[in-house]
């Protein structure tokens, strides 16, 4: 397993760092982690913690573990306040705004912690840990820039940071009417026009030959962007790195070369009538129910929709596969360590003491439920190798899929960890219209000609991180544009 963010440690030695980090956190952050320091005295009067969740796939297993959290500790109640994830942001970006995040709450790449630490809005929680406890992790659990700042811990990993994100799923049932064989699921885009178009024409339009919701902007990029992997892999999107396809050979943050191929499948899924005529204007919820009734045969999700599917449609014949790519080639995506959906904890919160308790429960509760209702891995090896936890053969089938097309990216804080407010302030730059919703209008409008468009995005990504690395110098960091290049980068495999 790789962790490279072992190469990013502070300049201290560890048996300094109580005394010294708190100052340089101040310094450099303008936060008073010494709140964070002062422990609690022991639970005794009822407390109640405020939690917020975005993922719903993990909603019913952490209701089941608060449940038992409860049961143990009668005086403290996880209030626990789900939310959609396309509401997510913009509740989030409002609560920072109005300094009202509650107790705990799910981290988002909008809002990348090393801007949270910058703002002050999160609490370190190395103190309040028990002995030994993060040792049992991966190591890459605890990764500069995602669960870390300056070696002190802010995000409790709800699960593995290698998880994978689009893949094809075939309503077996469906295909099978039409003479298709569903343990050969199309593996090229032509292969899936010409599976998708047949299924359309046979069933008269009655039956869509693939389906997939597209009104969710992170999902319409993402989409665009996985299958542009397949046309040109040097430029792997990541969810920690929104709207960017970047060439770490060259630093390129937006290598625009397989998009154009990308669209024109598009364009011809659309034309041919291979894909769903209603697929422009319908949610992913609303292209999985169709799915699901019979009324379409390929499906194009997350691997998060798995879980919802083994639950609540335990009959359903289906198969899990790759998306279809160029010539065959594979669709990658990127990670890095640490967790793109982990739990910090507010820094208004009084309660830090009580979260880490609950945080260690989880651990010991909520990882086993996600290996045996077959949502994700974990962030432990060892639980992870206990093979009969798995909940499904279709769960070993995602956990191969990711470990195929999954590798871990190399990231500037590797190279200089002075690039934590480089990030900070590239992230607090947007470009509009964000891509996936351009994407949509553009097809909308029946209009497939966006090199020129592709070309704007690039500069402005550009300009931004050129900015973000000029303001960073002025304050007496040595950065600059060379710390995103990697030369020796392989997309095929995770860098060593």
């Amino acid at each position: 397993m790789i962790h490279k963010n072992t190469m990013v440690r502070p300049r201290f030695p560890r048996l300094v760092l109580v005394l010294v980090l708190p100052f340089f956190i101040v310094s450099c952050y303008r936060a008073d982690p010494t709140v964070t320091m002062v422990r609690e005295e022991p639970d005794a009067a009822p407390v109640t913690l405020t939690m917020w969740v975005r993922t719903p796939e993990t909603v019913p297993l952490l209701t089941e573990s608060i449940g038992r959290f409860h049961q143990q500790n009668p005086n403290i109640t996880i209030n626990l306040v789900e939310f959609s994830a396309d509401a997510y942001p913009g509740v989030l970006k409002q609560a920072m705004e109005t300094r009202t995040l509650p107790d705990i709450f799910q981290m988002h790449n909008s809002a990348p912690l090393a801007r949270m630490v910058s703002l002050n809005h999160v609490q370190f929680l190395n103190s309040h840990f028990s002995a030994g406890f993060t040792s049992q992790f991966d190591p890459a659990s605890w990764w500069e820039g995602s669960t870390t700042v300056n070696d002190l811990i802010y995000v409790w990993p709800d699960r593995s940071f290698r998880r994978g994100s689009l893949f094809l799923y075939t309503n077996n049932q469906v295909v099978q009417q039409f003479g298709l064989d569903p343990a050969n699921p199309p593996t090229t885009w032509e292969q899936l026009i010409a599976q998708s178009m047949g299924i359309n024409r046979q069933s008269a339009g009655n039956i869509a030959g693939l389906t997939l919701g597209f009104t969710s902007e992170w999902f319409n990029q993402r989409l665009l962007f996985q299958w542009a992997t397949t046309a040109n892999p040097y430029g792997v999107p990541a969810e920690h790195l929104p709207g960017m396809l970047i060439n770490w050979t060259t630093g390129n943050l937006f290598d625009s070369t397989g998009l154009d191929p990308a669209v024109a499948l598009f364009q011809s899924l659309i034309q041919s009538g291979a894909m769903d005529p209603d697929f422009l204007g319908q949610s992913r919820s609303s292209a999985l129910a169709k799915w699901l009734q019979g009324r379409a045969g390929f499906l194009v999700d997350g691997s998060w929709r798995l879980q919802e599917l083994l639950r609540d449609h335990p009959d359903l014949d289906f198969t899990l596969s790759y998306l279809p790519g160029y010539q065959g080639n594979l669709a990658l995506w990127g990670v890095e360590g640490g967790s793109q959906n982990g739990f910090a904890v507010s820094r208004n919160s009084p309660y830090p003491q009580q979260s880490v308790k609950f945080f260690e429960f989880l651990t010991r509760d909520y990882y086993p439920l996600l290996l045996r209702n077959s949502v994700d891995l974990t962030p432990i090896p060892a639980l992870n190798g206990q093979k009969n936890l798995y909940g499904s053969d279709h769960f070993f089938r995602l956990v191969q899929l990711t470990e195929g097309n999954t590798h871990v990216l190399p990231s500037p804080l590797l190279r200089n960890p002075g690039n934590i407010e480089t990030l900070n302030r590239f992230a607090a730059r947007t470009i509009s219209p964000l891509l996936g919703n351009a994407l949509r209008d553009f097809f909308l409008a029946n209009n497939y000609r966006l090199t020129g468009y592709f070309t704007d995005y690039q500069t402005q990504l550009t300009a931004n991180l050129e900015q973000a690395i000029q303001e960073v110098q002025q304050t007496g960091f040595t950065v600059n544009a060379t710390d995103w290049v990697f030369p020796d980068w392989n997309p095929f495999q995770d860098y060593q």
